[in-house]
């Protein structure tokens, strides 16, 4: 009789167990299809859908919420001694 390696032993389980999932998830699909429902939806059901999609609105945070007198005084401060460039252009002195 020939010995199989432990490598050898867990391929194959893992190659079982892949199968067993693969043929357990086909069944369960082909047996989850109901053909007494109609496949296509409407022409109204599909507006109706598509409006409910639409009701979410995105809220615009800004950034830091800094307004320009807070940014100004931080610049100052924060830019005395650097080099007269980029954000720092003007707040050097």
């Amino acid at each position: 009789m020939i010995q199989k390696s432990a490598l050898e032993c867990v391929h194959l389980a893992l190659i079982g167990a892949c199968l067993i999932f693969t043929l357990s998830g086909a069944a369960i699909a082909a047996t989850s299809v109901n053909s007494d429902e109609p496949v296509q939806q409407t022409a109204k059901a599909q507006k109706k859908k598509a409006a409910k999609a639409k009701t979410s609105k995105v809220k615009f945070m800004r950034g830091s919420e800094e307004s320009k007198a807070e940014r100004r005084a931080r610049l100052k401060i924060e830019c005395k001694g650097a080099a007269n460039a980029g954000v720092c252009t003007g707040y050097t002195r």
